[in-house]
């Protein structure tokens, strides 16, 4: 569900959420309890909660070390996404593979988990993917959206209620970009609108009708007179996250342990509040999962907020939740990713570090410190 978003905007169009890859750049994904990460020769490596099927790799295991990945494919992957249980492969050639947990059909097929990477079927041209907490969707280069998997809040789009394990085409003007919430979706418009459905029980598709579910998408005001034209959005589990092109950052939905990245305005924010960080920092990537989330700056600064226990934030001192704090290990972020109760780092001399819980080997390492950064091992950038 990890949603991130990259301003090379150039590059938006034929990757996903953060800043992606194309050709063998490296990057890091989490999912849920998982990660995978590939080196600029690429290399996919993968470790974690590998139960469902998540890591690809036929073993239905915790893996607790990293491990090569050996996928076979006929083109070159462009991204990566990694949902609570689930993992979504979009290769250059437009078409999407998948493997995973199918609980919600999120494996776009019927029957049991997927435990080595298959084909979507019905899916072509699609530039960008993104998964939830069970359901997924698929940009196509004319703008059309794809929804399947888990429906039960209205994730889907479609009216219902109901899980749905075939894609389908989304009622939407013209997008340019798609984020998945834990069971809300999120899309971007040509003309930098931001529409909404699914789940509406904190505000994240900035409604205050007393609706808890929005079975259709429904377009999302401003609350200040204005021009916003936004170009990327990101979802956590409950809160949503958008950027607009002046550079400024939106967050509203849930609240409970800041993670608007502001105090004091109550547990659910139904309407865009401005974020503010630290002076000179300009916000590259945003990476949302459940209750934490965390940018990195142009500078390869990290910054993390909302709720940071565990041991996430890669230091001793962390509080149960924290407005917006920069916490910048030495060698400056290249990339970053957040699972459920950990995260993944990629610095700038190629070593992966990860932090927080490790129930499920998510850190990949067996020796570690809670509160404290652990090396991986792995060096993805060799050039």
């Amino acid at each position: 569900m990890k949603h991130v978003f990259s301003l090379i905007i150039c590059s938006l169009l034929a990757c996903s959420l953060w800043n992606l890859a194309c050709a063998a750049e490296p990057f890091v994904r989490c999912g849920g309890s998982f990660a995978i990460v590939r080196g600029d020769d690429g290399t996919l490596y993968g470790w974690g909660d590998g139960r469902k099927g998540q890591l690809g790799n036929e073993k239905k295991k915790l893996v607790k070390l990293p491990e090569t990945l050996s996928w076979s494919f006929t083109a070159e992957i462009s991204d990566i996404q990694c949902g609570n249980e689930n993992t979504l492969i979009l290769l250059q050639d437009g078409t999407v593979w998948t493997c995973g947990s199918n609980s919600y059909g999120q494996q776009a097929r019927t029957g049991g988990n997927v435990v080595s990477p298959v084909r979507i079927d019905g899916l072509s041209q699609i530039v960008q993917i993104a998964s939830g907490f069970g359901h997924c969707l698929a940009l196509r280069t004319d703008g059309t959206v794809y929804a399947w998997g888990r429906g039960s809040n209205g994730q889907l789009g479609d009216g219902k209620k109901k899980n749905r394990s075939t894609p389908e085409i989304v009622d939407l003007p013209e997008i340019t970009y798609i984020a998945c919430g834990g069971k809300y979706s999120l899309c971007v418009t040509q003309d930098g609108s931001v529409y909404g459905f699914g789940d509406n029980e904190y505000g994240q598709l900035g409604r205050q009708n007393g609706k808890k579910t929005v079975l259709f998408p429904v377009k999302l005001e401003f609350p200040v007179p204005g021009d916003y034209l936004i170009t990327v959005a990101a979802a956590g589990g409950d809160t949503a996250y958008c950027l607009d092109e002046a550079g400024r950052v939106w967050a509203w939905g849930r609240n409970d342990y800041y993670q608007t990245g502001v105090s004091g305005i109550g547990d659910k924010v139904y309407a865009p509040v401005q974020m503010h960080f630290p002076d000179g920092i300009d916000v590259r990537s945003i990476h949302a999962y459940s209750v934490h989330t965390a940018i990195v700056s142009t500078d390869g600064a990290l910054i993390q907020w909302g709720h940071v226990s565990n041991g996430v934030r890669g230091c001793l001192s962390s509080p149960f939740k924290g407005l917006p704090t920069i916490i910048s290990p030495d060698g400056g972020v290249v990339d970053m990713d957040n699972g459920s109760l950990f995260v993944c780092i990629l610095l700038s001399d190629g070593t992966v570090m990860t932090s927080g819980d490790n129930t499920y080997a998510q850190l990949g390492v067996l020796k570690w410190k809670q509160g404290l950064w652990s090396d991986t091992g792995l060096r993805l950038i060799t050039k």
